[in-house]
């Protein structure tokens, strides 16, 4: 649980609880005005919120059910009021004006989007469904922005090889254009040595995303580009005697 409220004046607190919710201990009593809250799974966590200005979201990240919590503060981004993943990598924070979203589970966070006149302060996502719903309270006093999306053609980011295909297969990368992070999705039919490179559009090898042996099914892996300069860039999938080259743009 999350509040902008603790023991100690003037400051936001992280409590836990251990039995059902009858008892709660704070965890942290001197964070920043925390808002938002959500586990991915019973150790690694994440709890968002501002400062007393309001002029700087904060991101608390924890990797020990909340033993230990680290800060990143997003100065001049304003307030980060909600938080909520769909699954293990996939994940979107709401704030003043904008949504922020990662698909590496939460190692780095892109602006969606930016520019609308709401304070985004609720998130809901409806894991089985794929469906995840967002409230915001206008800046008029008088109208709410209800946002929905669609997350069906999204997917967790870790391999899948109960999934069997029956062809051979690489799929567009998603987001496309994208900063810095995209997640690239292919099938292989039968078992061989799978290479999946991404270069540069003079040839040049960038980075080598997968080079074993992998079994029949369906797999995605995630690409972070922030070492590489904006530009396009060509991944090359090789298994067996198939081959598949497409091509993707980063854009900072």
């Amino acid at each position: 649980m999350v509040s902008d409220l603790s023991n100690v004046f003037d400051v936001g607190s992280i409590s836990k609880t251990t039995n059902g919710g009858t008892m709660w201990i704070f965890q942290c009593k001197r964070a920043q005005l925390m808002y938002g809250v959500d586990f991915i799974d019973s150790l690694k966590g994440y709890a968002v919120g501002t400062n007393r200005a309001f002029g700087t979201g904060y991101i608390y990240k924890t990797k020990n059910s909340g033993i230990n919590w680290e800060v990143n503060p997003y100065y001049n981004e304003g307030p980060f009021w909600c938080i909520a993943f769909l699954d293990s990598l996939i994940g979107w924070i709401g704030g003043t004006r904008k949504i922020l979203r990662t698909t590496d589970g939460g190692e780095t966070w892109e602006m969606q989007i930016d520019g609308l006149e709401s304070d985004l302060k609720q998130m809901i996502i409806l894991k089985k469904d794929k469906v995840a719903y967002v409230l915001g309270d206008d800046w008029n006093g008088k109208t709410h922005t209800f946002l929905r999306a669609d997350l069906s053609d999204l997917t967790d980011v870790k391999e899948n090889v109960n999934n069997i295909s029956t062809e051979y297969l690489l799929f567009n990368n998603y987001p496309n254009p994208f900063n810095p992070t995209t997640t690239i999705h292919y099938a292989v039919k039968e078992k061989g040595l799978v290479s999946l490179a991404v270069y540069d559009i003079l040839g040049r090898e960038v980075a080598e995303l997968v080079n074993e042996s992998k079994d029949e099914g369906s797999y995605t892996v995630n690409f972070n580009a922030g070492s590489l300069p904006s530009g396009v860039y060509i991944y090359s999938f090789r298994v067996n005697d198939f081959t598949a080259i497409k091509k993707m743009t980063l854009v900072k």
